[in-house]
């Protein structure tokens, strides 16, 4: 399977969560979206338009939530790979967040349909930034309960104590100081009282900054670190090295509609209702119609998305196999969903020769054949072949080129360009165009499409020179054991298979945590190629702090610009997800997560 960090993302598809609902009064009619065969084409045809636009003009399915959805069932679900982490103060993985966010009630989240609306969740209202950007003031409501075994009302402290434990060691927060990090007194916190949180009532948290950068944190707080923690309960825990919360997930006290109530790594995870949740009551935008959900850990991808196919009450929450497209887009088109959001790149490490060398970047940037890449994910149906790292529909996206691209001549050609990547390499002091030195190493994956994937960078590095050693690993190894750790970039070239999704909805969360210094940190960090250019982290920090959003986009937009023509990293694809489902789903799709959102998912008639 292919989760995207967080956000990495999912290796998309490949690897198979797959839900099999056991329905309350539901019969065995097909219906929302639950076609079988009929109305397909080939994928051939298909993929002469791009999915999100079929899914618009009906060709495949629409995943949004209707006013006509039913209560009631339980979700059965098999998951190819597992999770990474669900303690909300360190999950920053897509697939992760698929449970973070219906156990916790952050201060703010999403409307499902449209990433674009951000809903008002534990707070009462939008957040109040002052007008020099250094204060941002939110009120939460007086009637959210903690669930199993604290039971009592969510105050301010806690969403004060949730913000400052993601710097506890057993918890090391990935994003914090990408967007919390200016917060007065956080530079020495180390999971205690940050000084710059504070709660002058219950129902009132007031974030002091030293830098005027309140229009970031306010959009951040739509994250899992807002989510609201017990200090009491907490605390003694989160001073244990591995952290309680992340090993046994059962201990976590929810605030939202779930609760974890079982959990055996790599084995099996099973949801049930919180008792405590209180639904509109509470201001919760979530219907939260299924009863329980059992996720099944293991198995195989590609069989698991047969199966779905024609197994009524069937959602797989894993991006389909590149197979599984071609066959549901032909077969039952009605099952098959598509949606658009993030990058994917090819990290390298900046720290190490050959990488070290902007020309050699260069060089490999030219002659990687992106088409080819795309290709084993599924073709154009899975999305575009990327010219820099802001997405179509990102804001900055236009500001930093658009669909032209930012001009560099290494990203010109989808298929690659020979002479031009001699070229670079001659500059970089090769005198005959071709590499020659040691083998250099990528970390790939052992499951497709990472696996096809890692195989064509290699074959499009061989023709200049440059012979690529792949170390093989499962895709969430490959982030928590190699990619996402400093120590062991030491010793690895290359991340062939690094994701991203935005945090939330702007241009800044698509930059900094990745390609700036902020995403530099001993574990959990999301900044493989270890790139660090002070003119840039400057740029973009300026455009983190400022306010208003079309000299914002401006500045983040020409950051991209300049990030692309350093090459930290050869970004080959605009990422559309391929989400999949069985007969008897209401399946809806969080456009903020690009994967199916459980707290909205129903079972039809």
């Amino acid at each position: 399977m292919e989760w995207t960090v967080r956000r990495l993302v999912a290796i998309g598809a490949a690897g198979s969560l797959a839900l099999g609902i056991t329905a309350c009064g539901s019969d065995d009619s097909s219906s929302n979206g639950s076609s079988g065969s009929g109305g397909g084409v080939s994928i051939e045809t298909a993929n002469k338009i791009s999915g999100p636009a079929q899914v618009e003009s009906g060709k495949f399915y629409k995943a949004v939530p209707t006013a006509d959805q039913q209560k009631g069932g339980t979700l059965k679900a098999s998951s190819a790979e597992g999770f990474q982490h669900l303690d909300p103060g360190t999950a920053y993985f897509q697939g992760d967040y698929i449970v973070t966010s219906i156990v916790h009630r952050q201060l703010y989240t999403y409307d499902p349909a449209d990433s674009s609306k951000v809903l008002p969740d534990l707070a009462t209202g939008p957040a109040e930034v002052s007008p020099d950007g250094k204060t941002v003031t939110v009120k939460i409501r007086d009637n959210v309960k903690f669930g199993p075994p604290v039971n009592r009302t969510v105050t301010s402290d806690d969403v004060k104590y949730g913000i400052e434990r993601g710097l506890a060691a057993s918890v090391a927060n990935g994003y914090f100081a990408s967007y919390f990090g200016d917060i007065i007194g956080a530079d020495k916190a180390k999971g205690g009282k940050i000084k710059g949180i504070e709660t002058p009532d219950k129902t009132t948290i007031v974030f002091k900054l030293k830098a005027p950068s309140g229009a970031t944190l306010s959009k951040a707080l739509v994250l899992p670190l807002s989510s609201p923690f017990p200090r009491e309960y907490a605390e003694p825990k989160d001073k244990k090295t591995p952290n309680p919360f992340d090993q046994d997930p059962t201990l976590q006290a929810a605030t939202g509609p779930y609760m974890i109530k079982s959990y055996s790594a790599g084995r099996s995870l099973t949801l049930v209702r919180n008792p405590a949740w209180n639904g509109k009551a509470s201001g919760d935008p979530r219907p939260a119609y299924v009863d329980q959900i059992d996720v099944a850990i293991g198995g195989d991808s590609s069989v698991n998305a047969r199966e779905i196919q024609n197994t009524k009450g069937t959602i797989s929450l894993d991006p389909a196999p590149s197979d599984g497209v071609a066959r549901y887009v032909k077969q039952a088109p009605q099952q098959i969903t598509f949606s658009a959001l993030g990058n994917r790149y090819i990290a390298l490490n900046t720290k190490k020769k050959p990488f070290d060398d902007l020309n050699v970047r260069k060089a490999a940037a030219a002659i990687l054949d992106r088409s080819a890449m795309r290709k084993q994910r599924g073709g154009p149906l899975v999305g575009e072949i990327a010219t820099h790292f802001l997405f179509p529909g990102s804001p900055g996206f236009d500001e930093a080129g658009g669909e032209n691209g930012t001009g560099a001549d290494f990203l010109a050609s989808a298929n690659g360009n020979l002479e031009l990547a001699k070229s670079y390499l001659k500059k970089a002091g090769f005198k005959d165009g071709m590499y020659k030195g040691p083998k250099v190493v990528f970390v790939g994956d052992t499951e497709s499409p990472g696996r096809e994937t890692t195989q064509v960078a290699k074959n499009s590095l061989a023709k200049i020179g440059i012979q690529v050693e792949v170390k093989s690993v499962k895709h969430i190894t490959m982030y928590q054991k190699f990619c996402q750790v400093v120590k062991a970039m030491e010793s690895v070239d290359g991340c062939p298979n690094f994701g991203w999704l935005p945090d939330f909805v702007d241009a800044y969360p698509m930059i900094a945590p990745v390609l700036t210094d902020k995403g530099i940190q001993p574990i959990n960090m999301n900044n493989p190629s270890l790139f660090s250019d002070p003119k840039i982290n400057a740029e973009v920090e300026k455009g983190g702090r400022t306010a208003d959003e079309a000299q914002r986009n401006q500045i983040l937009g020409q950051a991209d610009k300049d990030i692309t023509a350093q090459v930290p990293a050869i970004p080959w694809l605009w990422d559309t997800q391929s989400s999949i489902q069985g007969p008897g789903v209401h399946g809806v799709i969080a456009t903020w997560n690009s994967i199916w959102d459980l707290a909205y998912t129903s079972l039809t008639k």
